[in-house]
């Protein structure tokens, strides 16, 4: 069997630091340091380890990793002053060791953590402090297959479902409210007799927003939709905001108060952007040609921000191009809209004089027409 490689975590630490997180059949969880764009040797953390490993930081910002031993128990592996300490969370009971997803998040010094089990189609589990046990938080019994994702926002903690059952592919979203500690009802997003081509999302002021690539009726769209965690909303508006039968990836990104819709199409990385958080976009955009860049898609975690970037790689060199291209493109957009307004306002009052010349003129001429006729009055009174 041939080995495979899982890495798509990036995170930057307290220090500055880059560090990627992978996984290899060969060798379990490792990482590497990254270091003017090239990466550095492996350092392993687990050898003996399951494929799923999950990256967050803590209420220190030191990097924690959780992930699951040969014997099945979940464990949590904390970086401190590059030393990684290990720690036992929760021992697996079952004659039977499965891998398992599993993900999890800090609230205030407390780690919760969720999972689902490759032999569990169905169900999502949930622990934390205050359960001894394990908690069922989804169940649908029609699951063929599950996976999740987690988004961590100021008040809610967003759980993104993708589950097939009946031939049918859903997208639904479950929150947890942190100050009541409570899990939402499920919300369905989306649901499509087709596989997804690619999904992405991202949380602002308790709004999650998706941007979905979906294969439908012999072409491909990009969607976007969203979500108020604060409202008790069922219904969300749909945004088709491109449609090509060649795309193949979708990511939707928040930088410096502006979200960004992006996606690949024809070896073209094209996009548009919002500055009302998706009320409306901008008109879609090629931001850069892709030629044979060996482009992909990872999640990025800079001072407990979770999001996902377009990295380019090319052997032991990455170039984390994406935010330099948006700011660049964006900031050179407003200019021209900026130059382009202040071009139109000189040209509105350019016309606006043209009309007031020529109404003066007509005033002028009125006058001079009635003073020809007063004195042609005033000389009839006087034969």
């Amino acid at each position: 069997m041939s080995k495979k490689i899982y890495n798509d975590i990036i995170i930057k630490t307290k220090d500055e630091e880059l560090l990627e997180f992978s996984y290899d059949d060969e060798i379990g969880v490792f990482y590497e340091k990254i270091n003017s764009n090239r990466k550095s040797k492996r350092n392993i953390i687990l050898k003996q380890s399951f494929k799923y490993f999950y990256v967050t930081e803590d209420f220190n910002r030191n990097v924690n990793l959780i992930c699951q031993d040969i014997t099945g128990n979940i464990i949590l592996c904390i970086l401190e002053d590059d030393t990684w300490k290990f720690k036992t969370l929760f021992c697996i009971k079952y004659n039977l060791i499965t891998p398992i997803n599993i993900k999890g998040f800090f609230l205030k010094k407390d780690f919760n953590f969720l999972f689902s089990a490759d032999n569990d189609s169905k169900n999502i589990y949930f622990k934390d402090k205050f359960n001894t046990s394990l908690k069922k938080i989804h169940s649908e019994n029609n699951n063929i297959d599950i996976n999740y994702n987690i988004l961590q926002g100021n008040n809610y903690i967003s759980l993104i479902i993708h589950s097939i059952s009946f031939e049918m592919y859903k997208l639904v979203l479950k929150s947890f409210k942190k100050d009541e500690n409570t899990w939402s009802e499920n919300k369905i997003i989306y649901i499509t007799n087709h596989p997804y081509v690619d999904t992405s999302y991202c949380i602002t002021n308790n709004i999650v927003h998706f941007l979905i690539a979906v294969n439908e009726e012999k072409t491909k769209s990009i969607i976007y939709k969203n979500i108020n965690l604060d409202k008790n909303e069922k219904l969300q508006r749909e945004t088709i905001i491109f449609e090509n039968e060649n795309i193949s990836s979708c990511l939707i990104i928040k930088l410096k108060e502006v979200l960004w819709a992006l996606w690949i199409s024809d070896n073209k990385l094209y996009g548009c952007y919002s500055i009302n958080f998706g009320e409306d976009f901008s008109k879609p955009l090629v931001y850069k040609i892709l030629k044979e860049e060996n482009i992909r898609k990872v999640t990025f975690i800079e001072n407990y921000e979770n999001k996902e970037i377009y990295i380019n790689e090319n052997n032991d060199c990455i170039n984390l191009f994406l935010e330099e291209i948006l700011n660049n493109e964006f900031l050179g957009e407003i200019n021209h809209k900026e130059i382009s307004y202040k071009l139109k306002e000189k040209e509105e009052i350019n016309i606006f004089n043209k009309e007031i010349k020529k109404l003066k003129e007509i005033v002028n001429k009125q006058r001079s027409q009635i003073m020809k006729l007063e004195d042609k009055l005033y000389k009839g009174r006087n034969l």
